[in-house]
């Protein structure tokens, strides 16, 4: 992912692009990025589709990029349950084309994709390690614990 911080008068942002092809940049409205963030982004970065995303608060994920994150070009890792529920249907991932992987602790959504090698927290959630092990493996990936 590729990070930016912008702020002037109104307008608050920071952001995470989510690549398919650099063609969306999902940001994430919360305390820290507002609309006109957003907006201020559309116009900065014009060839690519500028998508807000309301975090419902905050109350699970402080960022959206905790909460979604991309392994690959057009591979996404979301949480199981009512935030990633929401989270996927907010951003219309399949209409957009994206592969989604749903992780049952959204700790294990929380990566770095890099140089073929996804870098993630310690998982204690055996299921969440093994789904993300057999799909970083299938993609030919190396995972990496990072304490």
């Amino acid at each position: 992912p590729v990070s930016y911080e912008y702020s002037h008068d109104e307008a608050t942002a920071t952001t995470t692009q989510h690549k398919k092809g650099g063609q969306h940049l999902f940001v994430g409205i919360s305390s820290r990025t507002n609309y006109e963030g957003a907006e201020y982004l559309q116009q900065i970065f014009q060839n690519v589709q500028v998508i807000p995303v309301e975090l419902d608060g905050g109350k699970d994920a402080l960022h959206l990029k905790s909460a979604v994150t991309h392994i690959d070009d057009k591979t996404l890792l979301v949480p199981e349950g009512h935030l990633g529920d929401g989270l996927y249907e907010t951003m219309k991932l399949d209409e957009r084309g994206y592969m989604v992987i749903r992780l049952p602790d959204i700790a294990g959504c929380n990566v770095v994709s890099v140089n073929q090698q996804v870098l993630v927290q310690p998982i204690s959630c055996v299921k969440t390690r093994d789904i993300l092990e057999m799909e970083v493996e299938k993609r030919m990936m190396k995972l990496k614990y990072i304490d």
